[in-house]
């Protein structure tokens, strides 16, 4: 039986990680739990003990400073991996597994796949509905996804890091995600690099995984779905960085100019401090464009 480490990554939501923890206990399939809290000012330690969740089973670690979720999973999956396992399960701590059967019915599939390949649970929002999170080929539908499943499987379409397991093959063949992403894009530059590398991408539809969405209110202008939500300026900034940076490495011209006009849309939706998100959207696209990480992040903005 392979070993399997869930890597969750946290930062000041103790009750929605106490939550998580509870799922992983429950399910079928064992395995253990390392916590990544990102600098947490809450006493996540304190909950975790409250609720007796703190066995032998679960490896917390405080970080000295909040490295965002890329830095997060950067760290948690490096460490994760020196202790020996061979699969990591990684997930954000808002959400979790859906029922009991949500990771053995992904190590099963595993014996479908290899060892290189990236594996996701179906994400999604209602469980009754199967309403996904996250769009799959710009549809939000798992009963469709479901529908067009081969095997029980969908290829090429994935919505990481919910419920997703990675070998520990497939990490020594890409590497981990990029630490100076902070947050916003990550996942996709990390599931862009695998299939530039032969690492296969697969969501398993059976697996069931719960994440809140994360659409504010969604518009169509040319045939595209535009999601509409007041964030901080700084998570503005990465957003458009980080976009503009992964863009510009996997794929042309065209897609560049497309995803640059995409952000500038994205602007002309908000309905607040549409000044300096113009600001803040050019300074992302232009040390995207650039490659530059180097910008201290000013995370009261």
């Amino acid at each position: 039986m392979r070993r399997v480490c869930a890597v969750i990554v946290t930062y000041n939501r103790p009750e929605l990680l106490c939550r998580c923890v509870k799922r992983l206990f429950e399910q079928d399939y064992p395995i253990d739990v390392l916590i990544y809290d990102n600098h947490s000012s809450t006493d996540t330690k304190a909950a975790l003990c409250a609720e007796g969740l703190l066995t032998e089973k679960v490896f917390y670690f405080y970080a000295d400073e909040n490295t965002g979720g890329s830095g997060g999973f950067h760290n948690g999956m490096k460490m994760a991996l020196e202790k020996g396992y061979d699969d990591l399960l990684l997930m954000d701590d808002d959400g979790y597994a859906i029922n009991a059967h949500t990771v053995s019915t992904l190590m099963r599939k595993r014996e479908n796949v290899g060892e290189l390949a990236i594996l996701n649970s179906l994400v999604v929002c209602d469980e009754n509905s199967l309403q996904l999170s996250f769009s799959l080929d710009r549809c939000y539908d798992g009963n469709e996804m479901r529908a067009r499943a081969v095997n029980g499987l969908l290829k090429d379409l994935v919505s990481p890091f919910n419920g997703t397991l990675v070998s520990a093959a497939a990490v020594d063949r890409i590497g981990y995600p990029r630490k100076d992403f902070f947050v916003y894009g990550d996942e996709t530059e990390y599931t862009l690099r695998a299939k530039k590398n032969g690492v296969a991408l697969y969501t398993a539809v059976d697996s069931l995984y719960y994440h809140p969405t994360n659409v504010g209110s969604m518009k169509k202008i040319l045939g595209f779905n535009f999601s509409v939500s007041d964030v901080p300026m700084w998570k503005v900034y990465c957003s458009s960085r980080n976009t503009t940076y992964f863009t510009k490495l996997y794929y042309g011209k065209a897609t560049v100019l497309k995803s640059i006009l995409r952000s500038y849309i994205n602007v002309a939706l908000c309905k607040s401090k549409k000044r300096l998100r113009l600001q803040y959207t050019t300074r992302g696209i232009r040390d995207g464009l650039r490659g530059d990480f180097s910008k201290k992040l000013d995370l009261t903005r």
